[in-house]
C-alpha cells in the first residue's frame, strides 16, 4: 500500500525535511539581495584598488597574481575572454579596449562573483581583480576565483602559442 502524508512515518519526514528546506530558500533569498556595491573601471589605466571592507583580491595589489602573456596580448586577452565565456560560463558585462568585467554566478547557491581584467601590453600581463558581489562572509570566494583563472590559464597558455 503506498504511502500518503497521513501516515505517520511521512509526516514526520516532511516535518524534518521541510523547514531546513524553505530555510535555505529563505538565506538565499536573502544573500541575492545583501549585495556589495564595489566601484569597478580604471584610473588612470589601472585596475581600481580593492576596498578595505570588500572580498576581494587584486593583481595591482599584489594579493593575486597576474596572467603572463605569451605571443600575441590583444590575441591572449581575447582568447581568455572566449575561455570563460565557454568553460566558465562567464558573462560578459563591461568590454573595452583592454579592459574587461566579467560576472560568475555558482550553480546551486547562486552566489555572484566579478572579476575585471586588464591588459598590460607593455609589462606582457593581464591584470585582474577579483570581488565577491554578495555578502557572504563565510564564503570566501574572490581568492579561489583569481587562482582557479590563473590556474586554468596556465594550463591554457602551456599548449603554446
Amino acid at each position: 500500500m503506498p504511502r500518503t502524508m497521513r501516515d505517520p512515518l511521512s509526516l514526520l519526514l516532511a516535518a524534518l525535511i521541510l523547514p531546513p528546506a524553505v530555510a535555505l530558500g529563505l538565506n538565499l533569498g536573502a544573500a541575492e539581495r545583501a549585495t556589495v556595491e564595489v566601484s569597478t573601471g580604471l584610473r588612470e589605466g589601472r585596475l581600481l584598488p580593492c576596498p578595505e571592507d570588500a572580498d576581494c583580491v587584486s593583481s595591482e595589489q599584489g594579493t593575486a597574481q597576474a596572467l603572463p602573456v605569451a605571443g600575441d596580448p590583444e590575441r591572449a586577452f581575447d582568447d581568455l575572454l572566449h575561455f570563460l565565456r565557454e568553460a566558465r560560463g562567464a558573462r560578459v558585462l563591461e568590454r573595452g579596449d583592454g579592459y574587461a568585467r566579467l560576472l560568475f554566478v555558482t550553480p546551486f547557491l547562486k552566489l555572484a562573483d566579478e572579476l575585471e581584467l586588464r591588459l598590460d601590453e607593455e609589462g606582457r600581463a593581464i591584470h585582474l581583480r577579483a570581488f565577491a558581489r554578495m555578502d557572504a562572509r563565510w564564503i570566501d570566494g574572490a581568492a579561489p576565483l583569481a587562482a582557479s583563472v590563473r590556474a586554468a590559464w596556465g594550463r591554457a597558455d602551456a599548449g603554446g602559442d
